[in-house]
């Protein structure tokens, strides 16, 4: 099993809908595949996942570039990750970019899941 697969199987992604960016406040797992599935976590307590199904690399790199711009913007590295505030600073980013890529931004998915709070949203 690829790893990209055992992390797709824990998220409960789609492989087909891939590629994704994860964002988690720890270490999922050393990912060693001979081990799997126990050198997985079984649930990580904060994650986000951008699900980015059927884009082009042109429009992948344009959403992490917007991303980038907007974490440096919200000032995001002030913050820790483990608490809510952090995650809020990451889903004003992650909206920020939607807006503002309104066409190539269609097709997006965006799921946050924290012990704080939980949102999903589809472009």
């Amino acid at each position: 099993m690829p790893r990209s697969s055992a992390f797709c199987e824990r998220l409960q992604l789609a492989p087909s809908a891939s590629p994704y960016l994860l964002v988690t406040s720890v270490y999922p797992g050393a990912g060693v595949l001979d081990r799997y599935p126990d050198s997985f976590p079984t649930e990580l307590p904060s994650f986000s996942v951008v699900g980015m199904e059927g884009k082009r690399a042109d429009e992948i790199n344009s959403l992490l570039v917007s991303l980038a711009d907007q974490l440096v913007l919200n000032n995001i590295g002030a913050f820790n990750p483990r608490q809510e505030q952090w995650w809020r600073g990451l889903e004003r980013s992650y909206e920020s970019v939607r807006s503002s890529m309104v066409g190539t931004a269609k097709g997006f998915t965006c799921k946050i899941k924290t012990p704080f709070f939980e949102v999903e949203k589809r472009s």
